[in-house]
């Protein structure tokens, strides 16, 4: 497929998922995920509150007494709030994300294409393929975590002590590494919850689309994360928002990362599934 190709293509399947907006079965089970996300960051700002304190101080007890202390002090607990939400997150995404992004997947197989009553979604059937995607999850996020760490403790020689090249990695290297890999990755998790695969074939399906297409697929996720990644890198130095604005603008970046997240889940399902509609054709 030429690049022109890829271009049309994508803009066939970004149109086709937007007009799926009304499905509002779809928007349910993602504003799901964005209530627990929320609470969960609810949780980790407002520590101090009676029902949440025993919670927090287990939970910041996990990452050593010095981040314990330092989340229970002002401005430290704006400073340490990106860190322990990412990895409450991650905990929280393993039990359900997959589920979650499973669910909307069928959902969005079932809007595309005619399916029998016998092979509607339910949650029954989802569950079938439970253990599947936590695996996805868990292995996609794992490789993203290994293959950012591994790179970043090999040149990091070259960035010590250059702002400038600390800038270039952060905001182009590292967000191009990134959407490589999860280009790679794109289509694990709707593979599993469309044809019940297992995790081995859902990776091969994925790598061998994306090889197949390889413009095609880094596009469209660069496309899908790209708004993430300055959210992202704008909490990854907390310090420097601190020194410049309000501690409070930590939680407010944080949460309105939680609303794009709900737009990328939609149209990551939506326009992966819609894809693998096409590849079946």
């Amino acid at each position: 497929m030429n690049p022109i190709d890829s271009i049309n293509r994508l803009i066939a399947i970004f149109l086709d998922t937007l007009r799926q907006i009304g499905a509002w079965r779809i928007w349910l089970w993602l504003l799901v995920y964005f209530i627990l996300q929320s609470l969960m960051l609810l949780v980790h700002e407002s520590f101090q509150m009676p029902q949440f304190y025993e919670l927090t101080r287990l939970w910041t007890s996990i990452f050593g007494s010095e981040v314990e202390k330092g989340f229970t002090h002002y401005p430290g607990h704006y400073m340490l709030l990106p860190y322990l939400f990412y990895w409450a997150k991650m905990a929280l995404g393993l039990l359900v994300e997959g589920f979650i992004l499973g669910g909307v997947a069928l959902m969005f197989y079932e809007r595309f294409v005619q399916v029998d009553a016998e092979d509607k979604f339910t949650v029954k059937r989802l569950l079938r393929s439970y253990v599947h995607l936590v695996l996805a999850y868990f292995c996609i996020n794992g490789i993203l975590i290994g293959a950012n760490m591994l790179v970043s403790s090999s040149i990091g020689d070259i960035l010590a002590g250059s702002p400038r090249r600390v800038f270039v990695y952060e905001w182009g290297v590292l967000p191009v590494f990134d959407i490589l890999l999860v280009a790679m990755l794109l289509f694990v998790i709707p593979s599993i919850a469309v044809y019940h695969e297992n995790i081995y074939r859902a990776f091969i399906r994925s790598l061998r689309i994306f090889f197949r297409h390889p413009i095609f697929c880094f596009i469209l996720t660069a496309l899908l994360l790209s708004v993430q990644v300055i959210f992202s890198n704008l909490t990854s130095n907390p310090s420097k928002l601190i020194e410049l604005f309000r501690p409070e603008l930590i939680f407010w970046i944080l949460f309105f990362g939680l609303i794009i997240d709900l737009f990328i889940h939609y149209f990551w399902m939506g326009t992966s599934v819609r894809y693998l509609i096409d590849e079946e054709d």
